[in-house]
């Protein structure tokens, strides 16, 4: 199989580049994104409620539930069991027919290989696990960096006020939007913390 090109170097940047390909946060952004709450869920989740319709009405949503056995070919029964088993081979390639025409984008297809996706794997149940567990992880650690940029953002590190509070705001809205509950208080500290080190004379009012 040729070796993909994938445009990241460090597992930290393959992580950003895919936040940035869900449509997700992304750290150390000056400019703010600002996200509706619809737009927070990932493409991913959206591919694979669309793989349940779309193999449910084929018939075919059994193979990514559970992973169905090989059948075997007894010799009392040979030919009706050669037939299950051609089927069965039949049924594997049209689920993964859908599955990969589904996943058809490039961006998807890196992320679910940052993800560890073992391309050999023919077991549809396999890849739309994949898809399903890349969702949580991508979206822990999104939830996880804007706390965190949130915690620690400070004035300095931006070249004007009015990007930092652009930032601050972005990062504001980000937070109620991943389902943190910021008290007053705890804002109001944050915010100073942020700020003092640049204006030391008003922090000290």
């Amino acid at each position: 199989m040729a070796a993909r090109h994938l445009p990241w170097k460090t597992p930290a940047a393959a992580r950003r580049w895919q936040y940035d390909a869900l449509g997700l946060y992304c750290p150390g952004r000056e400019i703010a994104r600002m996200l509706e709450p619809e737009a927070l869920e990932p493409e991913l989740d959206v591919v694979a409620r669309a793989l349940k319709v779309q193999l449910a009405s084929l018939g075919l949503k059994p193979y990514i539930t559970t992973t169905i056995p090989t059948p075997e070919v007894k010799a009392a029964t040979k030919t009706e069991d050669e037939k299950a088993l051609a089927k069965w081979h039949i049924d594997r390639a049209k689920v993964m027919g859908v599955i990969h025409s589904t996943i058809n984008n490039d961006n998807i297809q890196s992320i679910l290989i940052i993800n560890g996706w073992d391309e050999d794997n023919d077991d549809p149940k396999y890849l739309f696990d994949l898809i399903r567990n890349s969702i949580s992880s991508v979206t822990n650690e999104a939830k996880s960096d804007v706390l965190n940029e949130y915690q620690t953002l400070k004035r300095a590190s931006f070249t004007s006020l009015e990007s930092f509070l652009m930032r601050y705001q972005a990062l504001r809205k980000r937070m109620k939007d991943v389902g943190y509950f910021i008290n007053d208080n705890v804002e109001l500290t944050n915010l100073f913390n942020a700020i003092k080190h640049s204006y030391p004379v008003d922090a000290k009012l």
